[in-house]
Protein backbone atom coordinates (compact mmCIF):
# COMPACT_ATOMS: atom_id res chain seq x y z
CA UNK A 1 0.00 0.00 0.00
CA UNK A 2 0.71 3.76 -0.48
CA UNK A 3 2.00 5.27 2.89
CA UNK A 4 -0.15 8.02 4.31
CA UNK A 5 1.97 10.92 5.16
CA UNK A 6 1.09 13.61 7.09
CA UNK A 7 2.59 15.84 5.39
CA UNK A 8 0.43 19.09 5.85
CA UNK A 9 1.67 19.45 9.44
CA UNK A 10 3.71 22.59 9.13
CA UNK A 11 5.19 21.62 12.21
CA UNK A 12 7.14 18.38 11.16
CA UNK A 13 10.87 18.72 12.16
CA UNK A 14 13.54 17.45 10.06
CA UNK A 15 13.65 14.14 11.50
CA UNK A 16 9.90 13.36 10.27
CA UNK A 17 10.77 15.25 7.15
CA UNK A 18 13.52 12.28 6.42
CA UNK A 19 11.85 9.13 7.90
CA UNK A 20 8.68 9.90 5.44
CA UNK A 21 10.42 11.64 2.46
CA UNK A 22 12.81 8.99 2.13
CA UNK A 23 10.38 6.00 2.77
CA UNK A 24 8.38 7.39 -0.05
CA UNK A 25 10.86 7.44 -2.15
CA UNK A 26 11.85 3.90 -1.67
CA UNK A 27 8.31 2.93 -2.17
CA UNK A 28 8.28 4.50 -5.36
CA UNK A 29 11.44 2.71 -6.46
CA UNK A 30 9.73 -0.20 -5.49
CA UNK A 31 6.77 0.09 -7.12
CA UNK A 32 9.23 0.91 -10.19
CA UNK A 33 11.08 -2.52 -9.85
CA UNK A 34 7.93 -4.51 -9.31
CA UNK A 35 6.81 -2.83 -12.40
CA UNK A 36 3.50 -1.56 -11.00
CA UNK A 37 3.42 1.40 -12.94
CA UNK A 38 0.25 2.79 -12.30
CA UNK A 39 0.48 3.00 -8.67
CA UNK A 40 4.22 4.50 -8.84
CA UNK A 41 2.35 7.08 -11.05
CA UNK A 42 -0.11 7.40 -8.49
CA UNK A 43 1.99 8.07 -5.81
CA UNK A 44 4.88 10.38 -7.93
CA UNK A 45 1.17 13.09 -8.18
CA UNK A 46 1.15 12.43 -4.60
CA UNK A 47 4.94 13.86 -4.60
CA UNK A 48 4.30 16.45 -7.16
CA UNK A 49 1.25 17.58 -5.18
CA UNK A 50 3.26 17.74 -1.51
CA UNK A 51 5.90 19.63 -3.50
CA UNK A 52 3.32 22.36 -4.52
CA UNK A 53 2.62 22.69 -0.63
CA UNK A 54 5.21 21.86 1.52
CA UNK A 55 8.73 21.99 -0.63
CA UNK A 56 10.83 21.83 2.44
CA UNK A 57 9.46 17.69 2.80
CA UNK A 58 12.07 17.24 0.60
CA UNK A 59 14.99 18.76 2.14
CA UNK A 60 16.71 15.47 4.03
CA UNK A 61 16.41 13.45 1.32
CA UNK A 62 16.91 15.91 -2.13
CA UNK A 63 20.44 14.30 -3.24
CA UNK A 64 18.02 10.93 -4.11
CA UNK A 65 15.33 12.40 -5.92
CA UNK A 66 17.26 14.23 -8.62
CA UNK A 67 18.71 10.76 -10.08
CA UNK A 68 15.88 8.64 -9.27
CA UNK A 69 13.89 11.00 -11.56
CA UNK A 70 16.59 11.17 -13.87
CA UNK A 71 16.23 7.84 -14.66
CA UNK A 72 12.67 7.86 -14.78
CA UNK A 73 12.72 10.99 -17.23
CA UNK A 74 15.39 9.72 -19.68
CA UNK A 75 13.66 6.29 -20.16
CA UNK A 76 11.97 5.79 -23.40
CA UNK A 77 10.62 2.16 -21.73
CA UNK A 78 8.58 4.32 -19.30
CA UNK A 79 4.51 6.00 -20.43
CA UNK A 80 4.84 9.70 -21.28
CA UNK A 81 2.51 11.01 -18.30
CA UNK A 82 4.89 9.19 -15.73
CA UNK A 83 7.93 10.80 -17.02
CA UNK A 84 6.44 14.17 -17.32
CA UNK A 85 5.51 13.88 -13.93
CA UNK A 86 9.55 12.98 -12.84
CA UNK A 87 10.12 16.43 -14.63
CA UNK A 88 7.00 18.23 -12.86
CA UNK A 89 8.51 17.05 -9.55
CA UNK A 90 11.97 18.76 -9.66
CA UNK A 91 10.63 21.72 -11.38
CA UNK A 92 7.83 22.34 -8.91
CA UNK A 93 10.35 22.14 -6.22
CA UNK A 94 12.79 24.63 -7.56
CA UNK A 95 10.05 27.20 -8.05
CA UNK A 96 8.32 26.43 -4.90
CA UNK A 97 11.55 26.61 -2.78
CA UNK A 98 14.27 27.60 -4.65
CA UNK A 99 16.89 28.21 -2.25
CA UNK A 100 16.66 24.45 -1.50
CA UNK A 101 18.32 23.47 -5.13
CA UNK A 102 19.40 26.89 -6.70
CA UNK A 103 23.32 25.49 -5.89
CA UNK A 104 22.47 22.34 -6.45
CA UNK A 105 24.32 22.02 -10.26
CA UNK A 106 23.28 18.32 -10.32
CA UNK A 107 19.61 18.90 -9.37
CA UNK A 108 19.93 22.01 -11.99
CA UNK A 109 21.30 19.69 -14.87
CA UNK A 110 18.87 16.81 -14.27
CA UNK A 111 16.28 19.31 -15.18
CA UNK A 112 17.99 20.07 -18.15
CA UNK A 113 18.73 16.54 -19.29
CA UNK A 114 15.11 15.29 -18.14
CA UNK A 115 13.50 18.54 -20.02
CA UNK A 116 15.27 18.20 -23.44
CA UNK A 117 15.12 14.68 -23.64
CA UNK A 118 11.24 15.17 -23.57
CA UNK A 119 11.56 17.40 -26.12
CA UNK A 120 12.65 14.33 -28.44
CA UNK A 121 9.09 12.69 -28.08
CA UNK A 122 7.09 13.62 -31.29
CA UNK A 123 4.38 12.66 -32.62
CA UNK A 124 5.31 10.15 -35.47
CA UNK A 125 4.58 10.80 -39.56
CA UNK A 126 5.72 9.60 -42.41
CA UNK A 127 8.24 11.74 -44.95
CA UNK A 128 5.32 11.73 -47.24
CA UNK A 129 3.07 13.16 -44.41
CA UNK A 130 5.49 15.94 -43.50
CA UNK A 131 6.07 16.82 -46.95
CA UNK A 132 2.36 17.15 -47.76
CA UNK A 133 1.67 19.64 -45.03
CA UNK A 134 3.77 22.49 -44.70
CA UNK A 135 1.57 24.43 -41.76
CA UNK A 136 1.91 21.05 -39.60
CA UNK A 137 2.75 21.67 -36.55
CA UNK A 138 4.77 19.09 -35.15
CA UNK A 139 5.25 20.23 -31.18
CA UNK A 140 1.85 18.75 -30.38
CA UNK A 141 3.57 16.03 -27.79
CA UNK A 142 2.39 16.59 -24.23
CA UNK A 143 5.89 15.64 -23.75
CA UNK A 144 7.34 18.00 -25.81
CA UNK A 145 5.42 20.70 -24.81
CA UNK A 146 6.57 19.86 -21.33
CA UNK A 147 9.68 19.68 -22.31
CA UNK A 148 10.26 23.48 -23.97
CA UNK A 149 8.55 25.02 -21.37
CA UNK A 150 10.63 23.48 -18.62
CA UNK A 151 13.79 25.27 -20.06
CA UNK A 152 11.70 28.62 -19.28
CA UNK A 153 10.65 27.95 -15.93
CA UNK A 154 14.04 27.14 -15.07
CA UNK A 155 15.47 30.14 -16.39
CA UNK A 156 12.95 31.77 -14.43
CA UNK A 157 14.53 30.44 -10.93
CA UNK A 158 18.52 30.31 -11.87
CA UNK A 159 21.32 32.70 -12.32
CA UNK A 160 22.35 32.73 -16.02
CA UNK A 161 25.95 31.82 -14.59
CA UNK A 162 24.95 28.26 -13.57
CA UNK A 163 21.93 27.91 -16.27
CA UNK A 164 23.76 28.65 -19.68
CA UNK A 165 26.87 26.59 -19.24
CA UNK A 166 24.70 23.66 -18.43
CA UNK A 167 21.81 23.95 -21.52
CA UNK A 168 24.33 25.39 -23.98
CA UNK A 169 26.45 22.56 -24.32
CA UNK A 170 23.48 20.18 -24.65
CA UNK A 171 22.08 21.98 -26.92
CA UNK A 172 25.23 21.94 -29.05
CA UNK A 173 25.35 18.42 -28.72
CA UNK A 174 21.63 18.10 -30.53
CA UNK A 175 22.74 20.15 -32.85
CA UNK A 176 25.61 18.19 -33.79
CA UNK A 177 23.16 14.29 -33.85
CA UNK A 178 22.43 13.52 -37.21
CA UNK A 179 18.88 12.86 -36.37
CA UNK A 180 16.66 15.70 -37.41
CA UNK A 181 13.98 15.19 -33.99
CA UNK A 182 17.62 16.24 -32.24
CA UNK A 183 17.98 19.58 -34.35
CA UNK A 184 14.68 19.94 -34.24
CA UNK A 185 14.65 20.23 -30.51
CA UNK A 186 17.79 22.34 -29.99
CA UNK A 187 16.36 25.01 -32.25
CA UNK A 188 13.06 24.79 -29.98
CA UNK A 189 15.09 25.07 -27.22
CA UNK A 190 17.34 28.25 -28.66
CA UNK A 191 13.93 29.54 -29.12
CA UNK A 192 12.50 29.15 -26.48
CA UNK A 193 15.85 30.88 -24.31
CA UNK A 194 16.93 32.95 -27.18
CA UNK A 195 16.08 36.15 -24.31
CA UNK A 196 18.49 34.46 -21.98
CA UNK A 197 21.16 33.80 -24.06
CA UNK A 198 20.89 37.02 -25.74
CA UNK A 199 21.31 38.64 -22.76
CA UNK A 200 24.19 36.39 -20.93
CA UNK A 201 27.10 37.27 -23.05
CA UNK A 202 27.09 34.25 -25.16
CA UNK A 203 29.46 34.26 -28.63
CA UNK A 204 25.89 33.33 -30.64
CA UNK A 205 27.44 33.21 -33.99
CA UNK A 206 28.93 29.50 -34.62
CA UNK A 207 25.38 28.50 -32.64
CA UNK A 208 23.02 30.18 -35.11
CA UNK A 209 25.13 29.25 -38.13
CA UNK A 210 24.45 25.55 -37.33
CA UNK A 211 20.79 26.60 -37.23
CA UNK A 212 20.86 28.50 -40.36
CA UNK A 213 22.48 25.40 -41.69
CA UNK A 214 19.91 22.71 -40.84
CA UNK A 215 17.17 25.05 -41.69
CA UNK A 216 18.27 25.87 -45.24
CA UNK A 217 18.74 21.55 -45.36
CA UNK A 218 15.66 21.07 -44.35
CA UNK A 219 14.18 23.43 -46.80
CA UNK A 220 15.54 22.04 -49.32
CA UNK A 221 14.24 18.63 -48.41
CA UNK A 222 10.84 20.18 -48.79
CA UNK A 223 10.79 21.48 -52.40
CA UNK A 224 9.05 19.18 -54.80
CA UNK A 225 11.14 16.82 -56.61
CA UNK A 226 11.86 17.05 -60.37
CA UNK A 227 12.18 15.00 -62.75
CA UNK A 228 14.09 14.57 -66.16
CA UNK A 229 12.08 14.38 -69.46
Amino acid sequence: PIPCVPWQSQTSGQYQRRVHGGQILERFKQLMTEGDMDNAQTLLQILVDIAHEVPKFFMACIEQISPIMEKVGMSDQIVEDTRQLALELLLTILEKDPALVRKNAAFVETVVKVGLQLMLILEEQSNSEWNSEYDHNVDDSPCFDAGQVSLCRLAEEISLKKFLPILLPKIQQLLGNNNWVCKHAAIVAIAQTCEFISSGGINKDELFEKVASFINVAARLRLPRHTGD
